[in-house]
């Protein structure tokens, strides 16, 4: 009986050493698949949150009323007869939020010559303001109607996004995005015009600034060309 009880005791510690090895294993594989998923979902949400096209465009309401706020007191020092009549956006290729530059184009009845312009720069927080004649840059522009401006150029960005932009993206080696809100002939509807360039070709997508609604062809309107 004492021999079994010498060859048991040894048995049973084994077995329970090897019990308790098991376990501390299994809960620490357990802990590395839950820290690796964590670390992978924070890498995800990372990369979800990476640019203009999948941000939260309500993050962008709070520096473009400022941006307008200032651009539009800066406007009636120089012209007490200015109003805002454009706003004009442009993208880099990268799409990072850092890399827009706004600029705020305001016209005057009683100036028939010149545009005036103020220019933001996400980069170094920098403004510069301008006087431009027309013919050199944008044209001849009316009055925004602000009541019609519902959304900002970050969703119009989405909605393009959604509606053939991505997928030109992904068959052309994009060169920037200019994004430019307007009134456009011949129904002078308030649009936001969406503009993906490269060297040799682009892509147009209006959208209605009201109602976020791509427009077509089919809606008469005049072919339109953001760089007038």
């Amino acid at each position: 009986m004492k021999f079994v009880k010498r060859i048991l005791l040894p048995m049973i510690l084994l077995l329970l050493a090897s019990i308790a090895f098991l376990t501390f294993a299994l809960a620490r594989n357990v802990k590395n698949k839950t820290d690796n998923k964590a670390s992978v979902t924070q890498e995800n949400k990372a990369l979800s949150i990476s640019n203009l096209t999948n941000i939260n465009p309500n993050d962008y309401d709070s520096i473009i009323k400022n941006e307008y706020a200032l651009a539009n007191l800066r406007s009636k020092e120089s012209n007490s007869g200015n109003e805002l009549s454009a706003i004009d956006i442009e993208i880099a290729p990268d799409l990072m939020p850092s890399s827009v530059i706004s600029r705020y184009v305001f016209s005057a009845s009683n100036d028939q010559t010149n545009n005036w312009t103020m220019t933001f720069s996400e980069v170094n927080t920098n403004f510069i303001r301008a006087t431009i004649p027309k013919e050199d840059y944008i044209g001849s522009l009316t009055a925004i109607n602000t009541k019609l401006w519902k959304f900002n150029f970050v969703t119009s960005l989405q909605i393009a996004e959604k509606n053939g932009g991505m997928k030109w993206r992904e068959t052309n080696e994009l060169a920037s995005i200019r994004i430019t809100l307007r009134h456009v002939e011949p129904k002078n509807w308030l649009l936001w015009l969406v503009q993906y360039k490269n060297d040799g070709s682009s892509l147009l997508i209006k959208i209605d600034a009201n109602s976020g609604r791509v427009v077509d062809d089919s809606d008469s309107l005049a072919s339109t060309s953001i760089n007038q």
